[in-house]
């Protein structure tokens, strides 16, 4: 290592022989540089922009441009000191780990939505829920669906192999292979035993035209056996799952389900997302409806007004077909939609607004005309700036309003246009998703769960098992691939979906009756796993205080 480092090794050994003692040196006890990391505002303010997680490029930027200048510190960090910074304060680099969607889980109006969904089943479903017997009447049975993809070229991240060895891959995720399954205590997945098929194919098949209602004691054969849906879509293949597929499995599987428990009742339990929750074509929508009649706005179905001075009259959404009514060019209105504006005038309610705009009200204004993607982008640029500056003593002004969807809706007078007016009648704004009406026209029950709460769904850890089983096995073939997706998922016993329920559960319990956050919640269920509760001394663990 050079000479200088053999003379200092010399002088050590020499000293070492002559008094038994090893030679004291002073390195490393030099002055140490004042950080400002040992200030406890600029300690706390990183700590409270972090918030579980944070960049070193994004700390960089705060603390050069607003965390600095606010303390009067006329100087800037580089990325080097970001991330000694980062390491000082506790934080690592780590992979990320899939998990609950904690970004937006205890926004206002989540948890309220959250609160109001298990009070609903604590209150209307659990009492009549296995393992409580409910003599005399019927069970309500938990039915949940979901979807899940796996890519035929989808294999395991970590592998054991020889030293110096790099496995080839193909860059490609392969052919898609989709599943949409529903999960239930009582049999795991909802599909027929062989008994059960081998009674219904002494049924006649279903005619394609059947009398309303059919004769009495006529029974006919169900369409399919099995709930679940196996499609491989993509360019030239499959056409991609949609509402229209959805629509046709859930039928199915409420025949299904009436063949297996037939006194029982179904909760079918999905997603909360914006497919699922779609309409019918015919359903009320203001924001679908022109303000005139006739062009293109689909027809909706008749409604009953539900108040003011026509309240219990029928009201049809489109022209008689004898009507003789013509719109400005002419043309016959007969069978064709009305429009906001006279639908507002049959309830007497399109007056109201002349006589509070002097005549000149506008169909759609410009806050009813923005887009949900455009709502939705307003939003995310919103919080993404006040995460940016908090903590930086800037006012924020209306940004805070911005990233609230709920109470920015709230905050808009009802009669800022014709569409608003409209959407805030009664059996508009009830209006059922198409999923629920069919469900419920069954003789079941429809819930949708709280918006980035997968948590709630045990689907999502039968998935999870079924991917980890699928990359152990699969070879990257399609072929391969089309065989494994089916045995992967049935490899999971019944006992493990149990299991999942249970684990759903215990978040239930944790929110509800403990009044949780997603943190505290997470570190409760792994640490108590009895069957559907939390204990009620969770309040006391000091995890939970600290969180």
């Amino acid at each position: 290592k050079g000479p200088y480092y053999a003379k200092r090794l010399r002088l050590a050994a020499n000293h070492l022989l002559k008094t038994g003692l090893i030679l004291e040196t002073k390195q490393g006890q030099g002055a140490t540089h004042a950080s400002f990391l040992n200030r406890l505002d600029v300690r706390e303010n990183i700590l409270k922009l972090a918030r579980g997680q944070l960049r070193p490029a994004k700390l960089v930027r705060y603390v050069s441009k607003f965390l600095f200048p606010k303390l009067g510190v006329h100087s800037e960090i580089s990325q080097s000191t970001a991330v000694n910074w980062l390491n000082k304060v506790g934080f690592k680099l780590r992979k990320v780990m899939k998990g609950v969607y904690v970004d937006g889980h205890e926004r206002e109006d989540v948890v309220a939505s959250r609160k109001k969904f298990i009070d609903i089943f604590e209150r209307e479903i659990f009492p009549f829920h296995p393992p409580v017997l409910n003599i005399g009447g019927r069970t309500y049975c938990i039915i949940c669906q979901d979807e899940c993809c796996c890519h035929a070229n989808d294999q395991c991240n970590c592998v054991w192999q020889e030293e110096g060895v790099q496995p080839l891959r193909d860059k490609s995720r392969g052919r898609i292979v989709h599943t949409s399954d529903f999960v239930l205590e009582a049999s795991g997945y909802l599909k027929l035993t062989p008994e059960e098929i081998s009674e219904q194919m002494k049924l006649p098949e279903e005619p394609h035209w059947v009398p309303h209602p059919p004769p009495l004691g006529t029974s006919y054969r169900i369409r399919s056996f099995e709930a679940r849906r196996i499609i491989y879509p993509g360019a030239n293949h499959d056409p991609w799952w949609d509402m229209k597929q959805l629509i046709a499995q859930v039928k199915d599987t409420i025949q299904i389900f009436d063949v297996k428990f037939p006194r029982d009742v179904a909760v079918f339990v999905f997603d909360c997302s914006s497919a699922h929750e779609s309409f019918s074509e015919d359903a009320l929508r203001a924001h679908k409806m022109n303000r005139g009649p006739a062009g293109a706005q689909p027809k909706m179905h008749d409604t009953v007004i539900p108040s003011g001075s026509f309240a219990g009259c029928v009201q049809k959404m489109v022209f008689p077909l004898d009507s003789a009514e013509v719109d400005a060019k002419g043309e016959s209105l007969a069978g064709k939609p009305k429009g906001m504006e006279r639908v507002l005038e049959e309830r007497g309610l399109l007056e109201t607004l002349k006589q509070k705009y002097n005549g000149k009200f506008v169909g759609v204004c410009k806050e009813c005309k923005k887009s949900q993607e455009a709502k939705d982008k307003a939003a995310k640029e919103a919080k993404e700036r006040r995460d940016e500056i908090e903590g930086s003593g800037i006012e924020l002004g209306n940004d805070r309003h911005e990233c609230d969807e709920t109470s920015a809706d709230l905050d808009r007078p009802a009669n800022c246009c014709i569409r608003r007016v409209l959407e805030l009648q009664e059996e508009f704004a009830k209006e059922k998703p198409l999923l629920q009406i069919i469900t419920e026209e069954a003789g079941h029950k429809c819930f949708f769960l709280p918006k980035f709460h997968c948590e709630l769904n045990p689907i999502e850890l039968v998935w999870g098992q079924t991917k980890r089983t699928f990359r152990e096995e699969t070879d990257g073939l399609f072929a391969m691939a089309k065989k494994l997706v089916p045995k992967s998922l049935d490899s999971i016993t019944i006992t493990n979906i149990r299991r999942y329920f249970q684990h759903c559960y215990r978040y239930m319990d944790a929110y509800g009756k403990h009044g949780l956050n997603i943190r505290q919640a997470e570190y409760a269920v792994k640490k108590y796993t009895s069957h559907r509760r939390i204990p009620a001394t969770i309040r006391m663990d000091p995890r939970i205080l600290s969180m």
